[in-house]
């Protein structure tokens, strides 16, 4: 079974007014019910949605006037999370960043790396250090490589890993609403 979404409505505008639930959807749907597919819009588009509301459900250890969502990844990738830049966490604006260099990852509070940035996990990693980096990833392997969160594509869905090990060591505070969502890994 596909799920089809045809939208007259910008994107800025469908993320602007559509209810938080309804964005989480393709989500819900693709992790407990097989079969669903995840593409109703552009696969970008929903991880960024995902991306986003995952931000909303964990805490950092010090509050930042902003949050820095950096991006490693092509043009695509960032376009659809340039939707999500006049979104706020907590009051807090969002500020969306394309990462060219791996020295700026430390400064992120959420990074994001697509799946074309495999080869650059060790140097990421190394970089952030034990700093409080939501790393947010889309590739196979990425949790057992440090990686916090894995919206990762199988069969047309999109699933939800977390390492909380990888989350505690952050010194990130994952909810337990959204522990209960994924599969949790070490």
């Amino acid at each position: 079974m596909r799920i089809h979404c045809h939208l007259r409505v910008s994107e800025r505008e469908f993320f602007r007014k559509t209810p938080l639930w309804l964005l989480s959807l393709p989500f819900a749907l693709g992790v407990f019910f097989p079969g669903v597919a995840a593409q109703t819009a552009d696969e970008y588009q929903i991880k960024a949605a995902l991306s986003y509301n995952i931000a909303r459900y964990t805490r950092w250890p010090s509050e930042n006037q902003v949050v820095r969502f950096c991006i490693v990844g092509n043009s695509a990738v960032l376009n659809a999370f340039k939707a999500f830049e006049q979104k706020q966490i907590e009051s807090r604006p969002l500020i969306i960043l394309h990462v060219t260099k791996i020295t700026d990852t430390s400064s992120c509070q959420v990074l994001f790396i697509s799946k074309g940035n495999r080869d650059l996990l060790p140097r990421i990693n190394a970089a952030i250090g034990t700093n409080p980096v939501l790393t947010i990833g889309e590739m196979p392997g990425f949790n057992e490589s440090g990686g916090v969160v894995n919206l990762l594509t199988k069969d047309d869905k999109i699933t939800l890993s977390i390492n909380q090990s990888a989350a505690v060591k952050s010194k990130l505070k994952i909810s337990s609403k959204l522990l209960r969502l994924a599969e949790l890994v070490e």
